[in-house]
């Protein structure tokens, strides 16, 4: 059965970090779909919102992940971000610094494991623990936002490609259905699994009906999963992680890639 968790859920554990911009607005974070500790699928997905000309510095997480901007803007390393942009990154990829724009950033963190906490690159210590059998590479797309009443305009569903499928399983996109229309989540052959994000509209799943940030997990067993817009349409991301991100990072080189 597929699991979904709301913008409801990070209100409740909601999060504030003793970390500001120079107004004293917080870095604040909520989980939106959050599963045990130590096991494999365990997906989770996070809600971050960052405050205005704030500055989170180069870091790496432990489990490959994506990243989906929602709103606000930001400088992500050497480039610039706008609504609505794709990042993947894989195990204990660096990347940052992640510099907030002056109406904030929104962003949903996904991965196939829970994980909390980050490692800055710029500690020798943090550094030293990387597995250095790991190939690292990072991805950004820019897919662009929505113009108002565009979903309710539309007169057939659209499937873009934000991150082109790969070997390995890889891939994302981004579906944009008409009012209460309905198709099969793109899939590409070999992946880990799909996250799909509600960043416009309503989602109905199992009959009930999910609003904006809506996180819906679908493992490797759920074949055929539909993509349902409610009355006033949807755009979805769609999130398929690649075969290793089944691994640990640890693991990474020493057991083989995952089959």
């Amino acid at each position: 059965m597929p699991r979904v968790g709301t913008f409801e859920n990070a209100q409740a554990t909601w999060k504030i970090y003793p970390l500001g911009n120079d107004a004293g607005e917080p870095v604040g974070a909520g989980d939106i779909l959050v599963s045990e500790l130590g096991k494999m699928p365990s997906p989770h997905s996070i809600y971050t919102r960052q405050p205005a000309n704030f500055r989170i510095p180069p870091h790496y997480h432990d489990n490959a992940q994506f990243q989906v901007f929602v709103e606000g803007s930001a400088t992500f390393g050497s480039r610039g971000i706008r609504p609505l942009t794709v990042h993947f990154a894989t195990h204990q990829t660096g990347y940052g610094p992640i510099v907030s724009g002056d109406q904030g950033l929104i962003y949903i963190t996904l991965r196939m494991a829970t994980e909390f906490g980050a490692h800055l690159v710029d500690k020798p210590e943090e550094r030293e623990r990387m597995n250095s059998r790991i190939q690292r590479r990072q991805i950004t797309h820019e897919v662009g936002a929505l113009a108002p009443g565009a979903l309710q305009a539309l007169a057939a569903p659209e499937v873009l490609v934000a991150l082109d499928p790969e070997p390995s399983g890889l891939a994302a996109w981004v579906v944009r259905l008409p009012p209460s229309a309905a198709m099969a989540a793109p899939q590409h052959a070999g992946g880990a699994g799909q996250f799909h994000i509600v960043t416009a509209g309503c989602m109905i799943v199992d009959g009930e009906t999910y609003g904006r940030h809506a996180s819906v997990w679908v493992g490797t067993e759920e074949r055929g999963f539909t993509l349902r817009a409610g009355a006033q349409g949807l755009e979805a991301v769609v999130c398929q992680f690649p075969r290793e991100a089944l691994l640990r990072a640890e693991d990474i080189g020493a057991t083989g890639t995952a089959q």
